[in-house]
């Protein structure tokens, strides 16, 4: 169906957040939502377009998700792992429905692990890049999807580089 309305998180902020009860949206676009973690720390985050949590329950329709993104932080702690980048449109911790939605050129990165500290008796392995799951949706394994009549294309999700180090860690999935 015809979109009447554009939400944007103007490539900074995640566009919404659900909690707890029953949503409904329809006939949305939901764009440039950016769900980044702090940098450095090697944590992870989800949900750059909307993140629907445990206790909550969300039907979108008729919408159409695009230029959402996910960012797992880079380590800076010597051997530390990257963080984790889930669903760069959603991510669903509760009850999701997608009926007659595209999702497309959404994306979800892992940070990088950092390297090893170098110092003698040090530990000598760099640390894991994060994960990327999702670039359109992350469906925790607790949570509940169901989608119709739609379309999820373009999306691209890359896991974190490794750190390097004497022994080398291992990039993310």
């Amino acid at each position: 169906g015809q979109r009447s309305l554009a939400v944007s998180g103007n490539s900074a902020n995640r566009v919404f957040y659900f909690n707890s009860g029953n949503n409904t949206m329809s006939r949305l676009t939901i764009r440039d939502g950016n769900a980044t973690a702090p940098g450095g720390t090697g944590a992870g985050t989800a949900g750059g377009g909307i993140f629907n949590a445990l206790g909550s329950t969300l039907a979108l329709s008729d919408c159409t998700l695009s230029n959402n993104h996910a960012q797992g932080a880079n380590n800076t702690t010597a051997s530390g792992a990257g963080g984790f980048g889930d669903g760069g449109a959603i991510s669903n911790s509760g009850n999701l429905t997608v009926s007659r939605c595209t999702l497309a050129g959404n994306s979800a990165v892992g940070g990088s692990g950092a390297d090893a500290s170098g110092m003698m008796g040090a530990n000598l392995h760099g640390g894991d890049g994060g994960p990327a799951l999702g670039a359109a949706i992350f469906n925790d394994s607790s949570a509940t999807l169901t989608m119709s009549d739609s379309t999820v294309g373009t999306n691209i999700a890359t896991g974190g580089a490794a750190g390097k180090g004497q022994f080398g860690g291992n990039g993310g999935a």
